[in-house]
């Protein structure tokens, strides 16, 4: 740790590397990982045990944040990947809403703050246009995480719940990705997004997604993803925004594996770390949802 001034409070401490996305994601990935292993979209070819930090937060506003990730982790996250999901990755209807106070919108702003406050993508020139609607919206996650407001600001917030497509019924689209089951089951993601219209943050939690406005407020047709103060989300949701369908489904994905560029050295390492280690294995998520990926490639 180094001293230097806290993103958030904004007080000058000791700054510790924080996670962009919680530990406990990169844990749970790791751990449902035949090789144990963490590999990222930018660079395939180095294995990690963990997922990325920076150099964010003072002790004080690491365990604030900490104590958000806690409730979420507990209350949704693993119920949902460990009792909802089984072992492919595909929703079994045992939970059919989750019920949340305000922690739950506490830690999906404090994980989009993170994603925004460090995005590469506002350094662009492109975006200069975009940069003072999102210090505003900043300012406004700040004061809502330090309970300096009551509210979020005027941005609003959704949380999507994903599954594997393997038992789905229908045809996929032309452009879905070859590994679409891959990324929507066993991704971490984040990025800053933007179209003519519309601005917002995106995180992705493995099978759960985090989707935060900037322009405009409020998506359309999301009503069953929102989430306020307090109340409950179902796990069983219509998704009816075709923008936020296309980005989930179809673009991202397809941004995404254009850069996994995988050397035929660290593939077969990863072939014989799987063959190795399979028979001695409790948990095949990620080799299901790659084999989800081979079935529905192959059904076309």
């Amino acid at each position: 740790m180094a001293k230097g001034t806290c993103l958030l409070c904004k007080k000058t401490a000791l700054i510790k590397n924080s996670h962009i996305i919680p530990s406990f994601v990169g844990k749970w990935l790791k751990n449902t990982s035949v090789t144990g292993y963490l590999r990222q979209i930018v660079n395939p070819n180095l294995r990690k045990q963990d997922i990325a930090t920076e150099n964010l937060l003072c002790d004080l506003c690491e365990l604030l944040l900490s104590k958000y990730e806690d409730s979420f982790s507990k209350n949704i996250f693993y119920p949902y990947v460990n009792e909802e999901l089984d072992e492919w990755g595909v929703a079994q209807g045992s939970i059919k809403e989750f019920e949340y106070k305000e922690w739950l919108l506490k830690f999906m702003v404090s994980v989009q703050w993170r994603s925004l406050i460090t995005s590469k993508e506002l350094k662009n020139p492109q975006y200069i246009h975009f940069v003072q609607p999102v210090m505003n919206v900043l300012r406004e996650w700040e004061d809502f995480l330090l309970d300096r407001k009551g509210q979020s600001g005027h941005t609003k917030h959704y949380l999507i719940f994903l599954q594997n497509l393997v038992t789905g019924i229908g045809s996929l689209p032309p452009n879905i990705n070859p590994r679409i089951n891959t990324y929507l089951i066993r991704s971490l993601d984040t990025t800053f997004a933007c179209n003519k219209k519309n601005i917002f943050v995106f995180s992705k939690l493995g099978p759960i997604v985090l989707i935060s406005t900037i322009i405009p407020e409020k998506l359309d047709d999301m009503d069953d993803t929102s989430v306020k103060l307090q109340g409950k989300i179902k796990t069983v949701q219509s998704l009816r925004n075709h923008m936020v369908n296309d980005f989930i489904f179809i673009t991202r994905p397809n941004e995404c594996f254009e850069r996994y560029n995988i050397s035929d050295k660290q593939d077969k390492l990863i072939n014989d770390d799987i063959k190795r280690k399979i028979p001695k294995a409790k948990n095949l998520n990620s080799v299901l949802a790659s084999y989800s990926d081979f079935l529905m490639n192959k059904g076309k």
